[in-house]
């Protein structure tokens, strides 16, 4: 919305994308692009592009990279008791890559926030709100749960066949829900 006065007192908005050739005419409405894919594909956890899975990829065991949240200490008072965090608690890593995530600043903070505070998943919207970090989390976690249950199964496999395979059953998961 455009302040003319500079008083700050309107709130600021930003537009969605729209193809520039609709909405010219009154029988031409505007139409929103659409930057994601329409297909039940998983991309919303692996991304829609190669290199941005590959940062997300531990390359070991068909997994996805994991944060600093396998081990936990037991209490203050005794540092030496470490447990190791199940697979179905841990956390994606942090964005330390610095792949290109929305970051839109708090209303009341209005400065963007250093993005290495952000999870890496594969859709750049993905910290927006609880919900969307939640289900990609859900998401990361459960591959990582079929990568590890098909290593088991098939301690022969390549770290790509495991990766390809846990990506396969949460594809299938999404598509049958």
């Amino acid at each position: 919305v455009y302040d003319i006065d500079g008083t700050g007192t309107n709130i600021p908005f930003t537009r969605a994308k729209y193809d520039k050739q609709t909405g010219q005419g009154f029988n031409s409405p505007r139409e929103q692009v659409n930057e994601r894919t329409a297909w039940i594909d998983g991309s919303f956890v692996y991304s829609v592009m190669e290199a941005w899975v590959a940062t997300m990829r531990s390359f070991e065991g068909g997994t996805l990279k994991e944060g600093n949240t396998k081990k936990l200490v037991c209490t203050e008072s005794s540092p030496s008791c470490v447990l190791d965090v199940p697979q179905i608690f841990r956390y994606p890593p942090l964005n330390n890559p610095h792949i290109p995530l929305n970051n839109p600043p708090p209303p009341q903070i209005h400065r963007l926030m250093n993005p290495d505070r952000l999870f890496l998943l594969g859709d750049s919207r993905v910290n927006e709100n609880p919900g969307l970090l939640s289900f990609g989390i859900i998401l990361y976690r459960w591959h990582n749960i079929q990568a590890e249950r098909l290593q088991k199964e098939n301690p022969t496999w390549t770290d790509e066949e495991l990766f390809q395979g846990a990506r396969r059953w949460l594809i299938a998961t999404l598509q049958v829900n």
